[in-house]
């Protein structure tokens, strides 16, 4: 700590050297400082205070039926508007500060500065959704009758611009919805005819309830297969009632004995006499041999018959057997239904054919189908949710007629009689403060630019010589008094300096100022 406090005694030692170019510095710095000062323009602030009460029970009856845009995002938009050039070029000619703008670029430079000093706050949202509708219109200029000007020309056409927004917002919505609605009942209408057209040319191969080309073709080849299994059980069937009918007689007597002049009576009776035969002589005997043969030969009739009436023929006459007659109804019935399950294959057989000749085609007619309804599902949904959004501006419009926006003047536009900038007092002392800094800078700068040894000691650190010893400077008694004199004038100088800043201060901040004097 004590080599750095004499490092800081040494560099002020250096710096002493300079004291006087350090006091000329600070005097001309405070000079031209505080005479910039007194020169700046006084600065007059007007503004204004508005509440706008945008609070309504209809809206919040209707939130779920109305378009919740409301009018503060209309007053967020008006503030934005007034902020622009067209509006702000209005308020200079209105106010008289574009009356010396000769040319665009001078007027184009007070409309700079007018959207630089005016300042529009309030409408904004905090964290908790909750909106200010307090509005404040500041201005500053250095003229207090225009800078008042200024907020009363800006806090009418603020209130005008509301309102003129709440009438014209709507009705702009209304006809862009219309404009849109009209273009897609043009394209709806198209696309409409389109799909009508493409269905009258490929009638044939569209699709059906049953789903698309793939979804038919396999439901046929199902049905294709299911009739060819019914078919096949008729034919099975049809089998069993010939085994049945060939093994019925076709007559029976009225108690259940046999017929004799039937077939099957006969053949009974040969075969009864065929066994007494057997008593009486042997297997080889003639009349065993005729009597077998005999009954050979009418059993060979007696499937004759039964054969041509299973393909087809005439019922056997005389039949009186009941149970025969019921399996010779049951095998036409079978018949017929035979004949149906063949044609019904044979059509659904040429069918599944027709399906697989047209697998090249079906697919891509499906395709065009389904991109066509597609497109028209866009555009009907888009047709139907401007509708819809139609119907909400209306509604919304109708609501926001019958509301009232309430303008409470919080506080008129007023400007204060005392100047809001610049801060003089502050300013003045910062230029004082900056040439007292500015003076001891330059005075360490020269001392590093001509520096001087202090000690014996940085005489051997720059030098690496050994110092054997120092010589002491002698002050006469004139020496002395002329140092001490010169120790007072600069102590004065300083002191006047400050005497100065005060007066100055006094003369800028109670007094009429420079300013005021030219």
């Amino acid at each position: 700590m004590n080599e750095i406090f004499e490092l800081i005694i040494q560099y002020v030692r250096s710096a002493w050297r300079f004291r006087w170019w350090a006091a000329g510095v600070a005097w001309l710095l405070c000079l031209l400082g505080w005479t910039v000062v007194s020169l700046q323009p006084d600065v007059y602030e007007a503004s204004s205070r508005v509440y706008v009460d945008t609070s309504s029970d209809l809206r919040r009856l209707l939130q779920d039926q109305i378009v919740e845009s409301g009018v503060e995002d209309q007053l967020s938009l008006v503030r934005q508007v007034m902020l622009g050039r067209p509006q702000l070029s209005e308020v200079a000619a209105k106010t008289g500060l574009s009356r010396e703008a000769r040319t665009d670029a001078d007027k184009a430079r007070v409309i700079d500065s007018l959207s630089q000093q005016i300042f529009i706050q309030g409408g904004n949202v905090d964290n908790r959704g909750r909106r200010d509708n307090m509005y404040s219109i500041t201005y500053q200029h250095s003229d207090r009758l225009i800078a008042l000007g200024v907020v009363e020309t800006l806090l009418d056409t603020f209130v005008e611009s509301s309102l003129a927004a709440k009438r014209t917002s709507s009705e702009a919505a209304g006809r862009f919805l219309r404009d849109q609605i009209d273009d897609y009942e043009q394209r709806l209408r198209i696309a409409e005819e389109r799909l009508a057209e493409f269905n009258r040319k490929h009638f044939d191969r569209l699709p059906s309830m049953q789903g698309g080309y793939f979804q038919r073709l396999q439901s046929a080849t199902e049905e294709l297969d299911s009739a060819r299994q019914q078919l096949r059980l008729a034919e099975s069937r049809l089998e069993r009632v010939d085994q049945q009918i060939r093994g019925e007689a076709p007559q029976v007597t009225v108690a259940g004995e046999v017929d004799p002049e039937s077939l099957e009576g006969r053949i009974l009776s040969n075969q009864a006499r065929l066994d007494e035969l057997r008593l009486r002589f042997t297997e080889n005997h003639p009349d065993v041999i005729a009597a077998r043969e005999n009954i050979a030969q009418l059993q060979r009739r007696q499937r004759e018959a039964a054969e041509q009436i299973r393909d087809g023929g005439a019922v056997v006459a005389g039949a009186n057997n009941p149970v025969f007659q019921a399996l010779q109804i049951s095998r036409h019935e079978i018949e017929t239904e035979i004949a149906s399950l063949q044609a019904e294959v044979a059509d659904r057989a040429a069918r599944v054919a027709r399906l697989r000749g047209l697998i090249n085609e079906m697919p891509e007619v499906e395709a065009e189908l389904a991109r066509l309804n597609r497109d028209y599902d866009v555009i009907h949904a888009h047709y139907q949710s401007l509708l819809n959004s139609l119907e909400r501006e209306q509604l919304t419009r109708e609501v926001f007629q019958s509301e009232q926006i309430d303008f409470r003047i919080i506080d008129p536009p007023a400007a204060g009689l005392n100047p809001v900038a610049p801060k003089r007092m502050i300013l003045l002392l910062l230029v004082f403060m900056a040439g007292i800094g500015g003076a001891g800078a330059l005075a360490f700068v020269l001392s590093q630019i001509k520096p001087i040894y202090q000690v014996p000691s940085d005489l051997f650190q720059m030098s690496d010589l050994p110092v054997l010893g120092s010589v002491g400077r002698y002050l006469s008694s004139e020496d002395r008094r002329r140092r001490n004199f010169e120790y007072i004038g600069f102590t004065a100088s300083f002191a006047l300096l400050c005497v100065t800043f005060v007066g100055v201060v006094l003369f800028e901040v109670v007094g009429p100022g420079l300013r005021g004097i030219l």
